[in-house]
Parts: structure tokens; C-alpha cells; sequence
């Protein structure tokens, strides 16, 4: 099936530490320029799309709102199919505004939203959410993602916050991000896609290359990012291995 997509990675495939991939930008532009229809996916949960697409704009891509796809996208696109669900989304303040429509719980609640929560980590608060799980509460999580990089190194992801809760209450939270179906699911439903018609490429064969395999797309991982730590994990096959998103353009 002929390829009309491709979903790229943003950390570790687009940009690392802060600064853009050399040729990342031009590889982008060109493929636009050529027809393929381009979104930018990241389990990236501590930021709201737009402050994304202001970080990427800054790097110098020229990246429209409405091409960012985050966990945070795809769960509340997730949660409106859900009437009247009382929700406790724990998260940063910035992010925890995107969820205003919804009816914030207090006490006990039938959704935990769990994403980056960095500044809601204290014994009480936790302990607080704790007891707002009852034993019909579901636990959602925006990706289980177990460290990322900065600019000073690595960081503890959302991913082991959630497996605390999943330790402490015994349930299993449902990911709503990359490698989730769902995840991947709804954006082809926006797009009018197909699994088929999509390239998938990405630093993390744990999320971008699963993720691929998963919903039956095209995987391509790059020798950028996290390449160097996952080198010898075996969970996914891509379908090719690229030494940078550059080498896009002599394969499309």
C-alpha cells in the first residue's frame, strides 16, 4: 500500500537535547513539499500542544497546531466519548486546564488521568489521589514511558508513576498513548487512513516501532535519541533502520 503519511517522532528524531537534528527541518519541509501528509506525534505529557508547537516553531520547523498529536490529545478525544465520567487528571497545572470541560472529581472518581506530574509529587498528595480509586475506578495513563532526556540528562517518565499506583492498587492502567491502539486509532480516524498508508519513524522501538508493528504501519527507527540505549532489545522489527530522519528523502 502506497505510503500518503508519515507520523514523526519529535525527542530524539526531530530534535535531541533541545536542538534540531541536523537536516531535520529541510527533510521535513521537502517531504510536505512532496504530497505526504505530516504529523507530529510525542508521548511528550507536561506540556500542552501549543507550548510543543511554540518549542518546535523555535527550533525553526514550520509546524501548524492542528499537525501536533500528543497523549494528551488523543485522551480527551479518548474521555469525551465518555458522558458524564467524573475525572481526576493528575498532572501539571499547565495541563491539567486542557481537561475544563470535564467534571473534576474531588473524592471518589470513575477515571484517574495519570501524566506528568512533577509537580504533584508529595507523600499527601499522592496518598490523596490514592483514595479517590474505588474498586470500579479506572486508571488511565498518557504513556508509560519509564525515563526521557533533557538537557541535563535523564528523567524519571510518567510510566514508572503509573506503575506505582498499578503496584499499590492492583489494577492495570490503560495507556492512551504511543504504543497504545488507541492512541494511533484515533488520529487514522481523523486523517481518513489506513495502518497501511502510514510511516512511522522514531528514536524508540518500545513506543514508535511497537506502535507500528501493533496497528500494522510501516516503522523506520533512526540511530538519533535513545537508539543507542535500546540497541539491543528485540520487542519490535522495523521495517528499515536509518542512520537520521535525513535519510527520509532518499527513500520517499
Amino acid at each position: 500500500m502506497k505510503t500518503k503519511a508519515i507520523f514523526f517522532d519529535l525527542d530524539g528524531t526531530l530534535y535531541f537535547k533541545g536542538e534540531a537534528i541536523e537536516g531535520a527541518i529541510e527533510t521535513v519541509n521537502q517531504l510536505r513539499d512532496k504530497g505526504y501528509i505530516c504529523r507530529f506525534l510525542t508521548n511528550t505529557d507536561g506540556s500542552t500542544p501549543k507550548t510543543i508547537l511554540d518549542r518546535l516553531r523555535n527550533m525553526g520547523f514550520n509546524i501548524q497546531l492542528e499537525e501536533i498529536y500528543t497523549p494528551i490529545t488523543a485522551s480527551i478525544k479518548f474521555l469525551e466519548r465518555i458522558e458524564g465520567a467524573r475525572i481526576y487528571p493528575l498532572m501539571l497545572d499547565e495541563v491539567v486546564d486542557e481537561y475544563k470541560n470535564f467534571n473534576i472529581g474531588t473524592e471518589a472518581v470513575d477515571y484517574l488521568v495519570i501524566g506528568d506530574c512533577r509537580d504533584k509529587i508529595s507523600y499527601d498528595h499522592l496518598n490523596t489521589v490514592f483514595r479517590m480509586i474505588g474498586e470500579n475506578t479506572e486508571i488511565f495513563v498518557t504513556q508509560k514511558g519509564r525515563y526521557f532526556y533533557n538537557a541535563d540528562g535523564k528523567n524519571i517518565d510518567t510510566g514508572a508513576f503509573a506503575a506505582m499506583f498499578e503496584y499499590a492498587t492492583g489494577k492495570v492502567a490503560k495507556v492512551l498513548g504511543k504504543p497504545s491502539k488507541d492512541f494511533f486509532n484515533i488520529l487514522l480516524e481523523d486523517l481518513n487512513l489506513e495502518a497501511g498508508q502510514v510511516l512511522i519513524i522514531g528514536d524508540d522501538i518500545t513506543t514508535d516501532i511497537v506502535g507500528a508493528n501493533t496497528i500494522g504501519a510501516k516503522g523506520a527507527l533512526v540511530k538519533t535519541g535513545k537508539y543507542n540505549d535500546q540497541r539491543n532489545l528485540k520487542v519490535a522489527e522495523p521495517d528499515m533502520i536509518l542512520d537520521s530522519v535525513v535519510d527520509l528523502q532518499k527513500l520517499l
